[in-house]
């Protein structure tokens, strides 16, 4: 049972790091403010940010990343609601009428 249970202990470890919640803070900032602009999209975004992680700790670069991408999906749905122009194809379902 305790194999089992060493992934996620180790998983809790690493976030138990502040760190990895400030990249995580910073990605979701960065994910949204560029996610609100209709046309710009997570590879955009990566192509970016992207040098900056070159010299990041593989754990913050990691969680950095996927926090722009959680962002990002959050932000393409703003512009969706608010305008009715969907930023990117994932957001067409966020369109009110």
């Amino acid at each position: 049972m305790t194999e089992y249970l060493q992934p996620i202990i180790g998983g809790l470890h690493i976030l138990s790091n502040p760190t990895v919640w400030v990249f995580i803070f910073l990605g979701s900032v960065i994910g949204v403010i560029v996610g609100a602009m209709p046309g710009v999209g997570t590879t955009q975004t990566y192509g970016l940010v992207l040098p900056f992680t070159f010299v990041m700790e593989p754990v913050n670069a990691v969680s950095f990343l996927l926090a722009i991408s959680v962002g990002n999906m959050f932000g393409n749905s703003i512009p969706a609601i608010l305008m009715g122009l969907p930023g990117s194809p994932s957001a067409v379902t966020a369109r009110t009428r």
